[in-house]
């Protein structure tokens, strides 16, 4: 038998925030650039379009950043922010 007299509920759970990151210019040839507002040191996962991570940069504590894309096949990529662990943004760009 199953006794389910007690209930328990979670409440005030916060998610953390993502931002959706912008990169500029988009589609990229040689670099494509991110204005991310926070200032805090932070990597930056490259994936390809399946999911695949394809570079690690790190990001010491400037608003902006510039991911080279000279040696990045053409196709679609993605970009997840990380600080201290945790994603914070997001976005997505096209090489050219």
């Amino acid at each position: 038998n199953l006794d389910c007299s007690e209930v328990s509920s979670v409440t005030n759970v916060s998610a953390p925030r993502v931002l959706s990151v912008d990169a500029y210019p988009n589609p990229a040839i040689s670099e494509t650039s991110l204005e991310y507002p926070n200032s805090y040191s932070s990597r930056i996962h490259i994936l390809n379009s399946i999911g695949e991570k394809v570079n690690t940069e790190i990001n010491s504590t400037d608003k902006g950043f510039t991911i080279k894309t000279e040696n990045l096949p053409r196709g679609m990529y993605y970009f997840i922010i990380r600080e201290s662990g945790n994603v914070t943004g997001a976005g997505k760009f096209v090489k050219e």
